[in-house]
């Protein structure tokens, strides 16, 4: 199972080139043969720390054309989710957390029930379970570009509040978000970055990027710049 092997490859030291290439072998199966459908929608199973996880840095890898070096990844509940050893040979922790994770599932699962989905909502992380459902009952509203980055950049904000904890001091935090170009243009997510750069700024982590979901050109910036 190609999976297995790759989750057993990268809980080990391995090269980024490596590394890139198993995680396009599995794709490439994946599209064809469908074996983890229904785990990759919902982040569920044994494709739960794959897609919260290992994909949101193999994404970022690939925005910041990172191509030389090294990743391990932990695949357990340890801090940090991975470290990696760029060209000085000094390894780094990157800790990686998801923005609007239950909102993620439930369009997912409302995608599949009825063929269709909304493919966005304002719900966040911490809104009541009433809400959800309430939500997910009535029939899908327009949004406006500032409806949009509004609900981003609170919901990056709560991964912020909720990852600030002295045990983070000098890692890296990863956090994929719902920035992608189905949502809004390209070039309208940066208009949230002065934002997020003044909420992270007495972060305890070195470095902070901000990463959308989509695998083809994610979007990807930094909002915290440690001193080097």
């Amino acid at each position: 199972m190609i999976l297995e092997e790759l989750l057993r490859r990268i809980s080990e030291k391995v090269s980024i080139g490596e590394f890139q290439s198993q995680i396009a072998q599995f794709w490439k199966q994946e599209l064809r043969e469908r074996s983890f459908l229904p785990e990759i929608r919902f982040s569920q199973g044994p494709c739960k720390k794959f897609m919260d996880e290992v994909m949101p840095v193999a994404h970022f890898l690939k925005c910041r054309r990172i191509r030389e070096g090294f990743v391990q990844f932990q695949l357990n509940d340890r801090v940090p989710a991975c470290y990696l050893w760029g060209t000085d040979g000094k390894p780094r922790g990157v800790e990686v957390t998801i923005a609007q994770g239950r909102a993620r599932y439930h369009l997912a699962n409302e995608l599949v029930k009825n063929g269709t989905g909304r493919g966005f909502t304002e719900l966040q992380d911490d809104d009541s379970a009433e809400n959800f459902v309430k939500t997910f009952q009535e029939e899908p509203a327009g949004y406006t570009t500032d409806i949009a980055l509004a609900s981003t950049t609170k919901a990056i904000r709560l991964c912020l509040s909720k990852k600030n904890d002295g045990k983070y001091d000098g890692m890296d935090l990863l956090i994929q978000g719902p920035l992608n170009v189905m949502t809004l243009p390209r070039d309208r997510w940066t208009a949230i970055k002065d934002d997020l750069i003044a909420a992270a700024k007495d972060m305890p982590f070195r470095e902070i990027y901000v990463i959308g979901d989509s695998s083809r050109r994610p979007i990807c910036f930094q909002i915290k710049r440690g001193n080097r």
